[in-house]
């Protein structure tokens, strides 16, 4: 409940300073609007008051949208290498999809109670270590695979 509180307080001061810097920007830019355009001070300001809302607006669902297209494609990628590597052992690699499936209804609670216990950062840490811990598997396969063709 503390936690809310400080929420509560925290939004709307960081809301603010996102207005003060926009505001900046359409003075900034009116003036290059403006005559890019032929347009008078209220028309040049209006335009970019309305690309200030649309940012607001279809910023988040966009960029959760390319998050998750992004994280969707990982895994494929990942099985399809390791089948390429070893297609003798599909069945092991079969085995190791499922439990990227099942790692899929585990990372989530851990998310969740890292958010319970430590606030929305901690849950978005535990999501950066799973793709440190992707990042660092897949250059040490590719590391491996520069190796193999220079002894070839």
């Amino acid at each position: 409940m503390k936690q809310q509180i400080h929420i509560r307080y925290l939004i709307p001061v960081l809301f603010g300073f996102f207005v003060m810097g926009f505001i900046d920007l359409v003075g900034i830019s009116s003036n290059y609007v403006k005559h890019d355009f032929h347009l008078n001070d209220t028309t040049a300001n209006i335009l970019l008051i309305m690309v200030f809302f649309w940012f607001a607006i279809l910023s988040v669902p966009t960029g959760i949208f390319i998050t998750g297209f992004g994280l969707a494609n990982i895994f494929p990628i990942i099985f399809s290498i390791a089948l390429l590597k070893m297609p003798e052992h599909k069945n092991e690699i079969s085995g190791l999809m499922m439990m990227g499936i099942v790692g899929g209804a585990v990372i989530p609670p851990l998310m969740g109670l890292a958010s319970d216990n430590y606030g929305q950062t901690a849950a978005m840490l535990v999501l950066l270590a799973c793709l440190f811990y992707f990042l660092m598997n897949s250059l040490r396969i590719k590391t491996k695979k520069e190796l193999t063709k220079q002894e070839l």
